[in-house]
């Protein structure tokens, strides 16, 4: 709190990110958690948002497409990107690529803060901008722009801090990401600086199942 520093980085030594990289056991342990967490999300989000008007969606930084599946089930002409570290997207390929689904994706490991997908129609990034702090998420959120090719939309997903003082899973999750990542949850008003400062104008805000919302930008 005295030096807003991630905890995880002063008893590790260094980011959560980089010690799943280095430690297997822990990322499986991770990977199965995010999985767990976005299938149980993902009908609602499949439910509150019409995914059948993107002909290709790229899920940035999707983990093992638990997501990104869960669209391409319910839009049989829709094509998809997963894109995430290398041994996450081996892992979902292990998964899906043998699938119908798996048919329709494309497994593109890679750094979103080093290279985007290029020419998809819809981006998604759920559950990414809380892990950082506004500097490194406005820098993320400006290479996705220039990424973005004319036309195309991006889709947050994130849990939002509702302004009154009553209980919230957001408002503990801001305390976990504060004290693992440096990041943190925020309020709609802050993810509409956060994408005008890196070129978006945001569109709208659904409201999801289990107390997510779905921001909706487009590049200004």
């Amino acid at each position: 709190m005295q030096t807003g520093e991630a905890a995880f980085d002063c008893i590790y030594g260094e980011g959560l990110f980089e010690y799943l990289r280095k430690n297997e056991p822990a990322s499986a342990i991770f990977n199965a958690h995010m999985r767990a967490m976005t299938e149980a999300e993902a009908h609602g989000i499949v439910a509150a948002y019409d995914f059948s008007e993107s002909q290709l969606i790229a899920d940035i930084g999707g983990g093992t497409g638990a997501l990104l599946f869960a669209i391409l089930k319910s839009q049989p002409e829709v094509r998809g990107i997963l894109f995430d570290d290398a041994p996450v997207v081996a892992e979902a390929r292990a998964r899906f690529a043998h699938l119908e689904t798996g048919r329709r994706c494309s497994f593109v490991p890679g750094s979103f803060f080093l290279s985007l997908p290029t020419g998809t129609n819809l981006y998604l990034l759920k559950d990414i901008l809380h892990d950082w702090n506004d500097r490194q998420a406005i820098d993320l959120l400006h290479k996705l722009r220039v990424a973005m090719p004319s036309g195309s939309k991006l889709l947050v997903i994130e849990r939002l801090i509702v302004p009154d003082n009553q209980p919230s899973a957001s408002k503990a999750l801001d305390i976990a990401m504060l004290v693992l990542t440096g990041g943190k949850e925020r309020t709609k008003e802050q993810y509409r600086e956060l994408l005008a400062s890196a070129g978006f104008t945001r569109r709208r805000i659904v409201d999801a199942s289990l107390g997510i919302s779905l921001i909706e930008a487009i590049p200004s």
